[in-house]
């Protein structure tokens, strides 16, 4: 599971809200960084919801294109 680092000065602004869904999932959200992510167990959602905090927050998550949608579909 992903954990705090206390030397980490961002990691003290985070605010985290984790929510078990009526179907047994459960959904991280970071409010600072507005993102959300799934799992099948609270550990499961947080370390999902790092890695999307790491890929948007280090050059990830950019923006789909029309072009792109259309070769992926």
């Amino acid at each position: 599971m992903a954990r705090a680092d206390p030397r980490d000065s961002d990691s003290l602004t985070r605010d985290i809200r984790l929510i078990e869904n009526p179907d047994g999932q459960w959904t991280a959200r970071d409010l600072r960084a507005e993102v959300t992510a799934q799992g099948e167990s609270r550990d499961t959602a947080l370390d999902n919801l790092e890695a999307v905090v790491e890929a948007v927050e280090n050059g990830g998550g950019a923006p789909s294109t029309c072009e792109w949608i259309d070769r992926n579909r």
